[in-house]
């Protein structure tokens, strides 16, 4: 597996445009800080997926499933973290090093 500087992922990370990436999977609801909606992944009906865009993190009820945008995109687009990592990046405008047998970049997924 690849390695990543710890300082480019918290860009990335910082750099992502959450709501974007996340209203691709998940029709939210609300304003300010919280936004609300239903788990793209199971039948819930309650609204359990809750977006925290202040501290840039998520979180499942019905899942119990949360963590940040990298977390999201993993499970969500169904990817490992390079390829996660290279999609966030692609939508917050972050560009990636070249590694060793070419470039990183997003094939499919959300953009």
């Amino acid at each position: 597996m690849q390695r990543h500087d710890p300082d480019l992922i918290r860009r990335v990370k910082k750099a992502a445009p959450l709501l974007v990436i996340i209203s691709r999977h998940v029709t939210l609801t609300g304003e300010g800080d919280v936004r609300r909606g239903r788990c793209p992944l199971r039948m819930d009906m309650q609204g359990g997926f809750r977006l925290d865009l202040k501290r840039r993190e998520w979180e499942c009820a019905c899942c119990q499933d949360k963590g940040d945008i990298l977390d999201f995109v993993q499970i969500y687009d169904r990817v490992d973290f390079n390829r996660a990592l290279a999609i966030v990046a692609q939508a917050g405008g972050v560009d990636l090093p070249r590694v060793p047998g070419g470039p990183v970049r997003p094939r499919g997924g959300l953009l």
